[in-house]
């Protein structure tokens, strides 16, 4: 793909994994689906948008030699390896240097060179200020580099100001924001769950790729459903939709077969006849266009559910929430536009 053709957005991830983390990585982990489709629903110049994450964890004593940083995953736009890089990462330990944090995601990190839309997220709930990096010196590195730096201090809101993670936001041309990590994801549940991943998987059921999804465990240890697995799910729906395979050829010409070389046919289906074969097609045609409109009906029922009912009851951003807010603002003022 030509580097004009795309839009490319760079989003780092830099995490407080100290032992009193363990809501906020949860949060992570959980929500970082949910995350990228809201950032995906942005364009502009009605080019492709491509995301780019990056993931850094400190505070971990497991890394004291790296000043108790690590680049768990440069930039890269496999979400499914960047949401497999934060379920291997732990919490552990209670030595947190922002500004060392902030130097090797400058330093360490693929950075694009070009004006893109470049930015960090920190989040974390000790004062900015500790170890012998200043902190107010790596972010004044970042403004060259044309990145904007965020912050989400996890606790009360004046907390995070006395802890200086508002002054950390305002030095980097960002916003400060405050979650509460304790809100579990069991609060994003909805009665709508467990039907939308069935017409899912009823779905990709008509789709011939030679590699296979593999059914994922979606419920958890409740036998419940895990709004993580939920979200997952429908960014994958979007991406499959967008892919093109013979069902789709086939119906955009008119339901002709004659186009098709015997390389395009699924192999079970390559001994039929062109009768037997238009009936097949017509028949996964007809069963995919029901499961898709299934699948978009129960997506609508989630997210008025999420809206009427959820978040209402919510008190308190959750890490996926601060993050959204903050990036929609940031990305209309880059130029994008919510599509």
């Amino acid at each position: 793909m030509q580097a004009d053709s795309i839009s490319k957005i760079q989003l780092c991830l830099i995490l407080d994994v100290s032992g009193s983390m363990d809501g906020l990585l949860s949060q992570a982990q959980n929500e970082i689906w949910k995350t990228i489709s809201f950032i995906e629903g942005f364009q502009k110049d009605d080019l492709k948008t491509v995301i780019e994450i990056a993931v850094i964890s400190y505070g971990n004593l497991k890394y004291a030699e790296n000043g108790h940083v690590k680049i768990v995953v440069d930039f890269t736009v496999d979400i499914d390896k960047v949401a497999e890089k934060l379920w291997t990462m732990e919490t552990g330990g209670g030595e947190e240097y922002g500004g060392s944090a902030i130097k090797n995601a400058l330093d360490s990190l693929s950075w694009e060179d070009k004006s893109v839309f470049k930015c960090i997220i920190m989040a974390g709930n000790e004062p900015f200020d500790q170890g012998l990096v200043n902190f107010e010196e790596s972010i004044q590195l970042a403004a060259p580099k044309g990145i904007i730096l965020n912050t989400i201090y996890c606790g009360e809101k004046e907390k995070g100001i006395y802890e200086k993670w508002e002054k950390a936001a305002k030095l980097g041309n960002g916003t400060y924001a405050n979650i509460d990590q304790n809100l579990g994801i069991d609060a994003f549940k909805t009665p709508y769950d467990h039907t939308l991943i069935k017409f899912y998987y009823d779905y990709k059921s008509t789709y011939f790729d030679e590699k296979k999804e593999e059914r994922i465990n979606r419920f958890d240890a409740k036998g419940e459903v895990s709004p993580a697995i939920r979200d997952m799910i429908i960014y994958k729906y979007g991406r499959t939709k967008k892919a093109k395979d013979i069902i789709d050829k086939f119906n955009e010409s008119n339901w002709e077969i004659s186009q098709f070389n015997d390389s395009e046919i699924p192999e079970m289906w390559r001994s039929l006849g062109p009768k037997e074969l238009k009936f097949k097609l017509l028949e996964f045609s007809r069963k995919r266009e029901a499961f898709a409109e299934g699948f978009e009906t129960y997506q609508q029922k989630v997210e008025e559910f999420l809206k009427i009912t959820v978040q209402p009851k919510l008190n308190n951003k959750t890490l996926n929430l601060a993050m959204s807010e903050m990036i929609s603002k940031q990305l209309l003022e880059f130029g994008y536009v919510k599509k």
